[in-house]
């Protein structure tokens, strides 16, 4: 009897600690994608977080794997190759700050020639729930021309380099129009260059990129999908 009750105690005392423990947090994580990079452009970059660094891989057309990086309210230079022990960072490298609030994000790479460290400069976009959620989609406007668009029953105007989350249809609807068009000066008139069927995809974030393309007078739009856990 007094062996039973000492393992029951001993049990009591296991649970109790169990709950009192503190909770690990899932790991926050980034992807990348490289938009406009051309044939000289890097493949890969290293994200430096004071002693950590990682290596992310610059895909063109699909998002990287995941990379996980530590807790807190970063600033993350991007260096060209890991860096040495004992030796500061150069600092004319970009970086980029990550807020403590982002569990999960994407580093959106884009050509920067004139920076000549590392020719690249970084956006960062939070996908977390309540920034980004499930079902929406988020536009960037990288075209250098103003974007009128139409998805389904949602009108959004878009200036030159900037974004906009744009929600999803009534719960009820799958397949909705879109039609997207531009124009590069404000007396110009508009003209529609994207007309399409989109399809609503409840599990996923849509990114979905308006970018110039060299030798066209209008530019491109295309889209990725995210479906992953974050």
């Amino acid at each position: 009897m007094f062996s039973n009750f000492t393992n029951n105690r001993s049990l009591f005392f296991i649970c109790f600690a169990l709950v009192l423990a503190p909770s690990v947090g899932a790991a926050r994580s980034v992807k990348a994608i490289f938009l406009g990079a051309s044939s000289h452009s890097p493949v890969k970059a290293h994200l430096v977080m004071g002693e950590k660094s990682v290596e992310i891989e610059l895909p063109r057309s699909y998002l990287s794997g995941k990379v996980e990086i530590p807790d807190g309210d970063l600033i993350v230079a991007v260096s060209p190759r890991a860096p040495l022990a004992n030796t500061p960072l150069d600092p004319a490298l970009p970086s980029v700050q990550i807020p403590e609030s982002s569990k999960s994000g994407l580093l959106l790479f884009l050509p920067d020639p004139k920076n000549k460290a590392f020719p690249v400069r970084v956006m960062f976009i939070d996908k977390s729930s309540a920034s980004f959620p499930r079902g929406h989609s988020l536009l960037f406007n990288l075209s250098g021309g103003t974007i009128a668009a139409k998805f389904g029953d949602q009108d959004v105007l878009i200036q030159p380099n900037k974004s906009q989350l744009i929600s999803p249809p009534d719960s009820d609807t799958v397949d909705y129009k879109t039609a997207v068009a531009v124009r590069y000066q404000e007396n110009e008139r508009w003209t529609v260059f994207y007309r399409s069927i989109w399809r609503l995809n409840p599990n996923a974030h849509k990114l979905v990129f308006v970018t110039a393309t060299p030798g066209r007078k209008y530019p491109r739009i295309w889209s990725v999908l995210d479906t992953s856990k974050d």
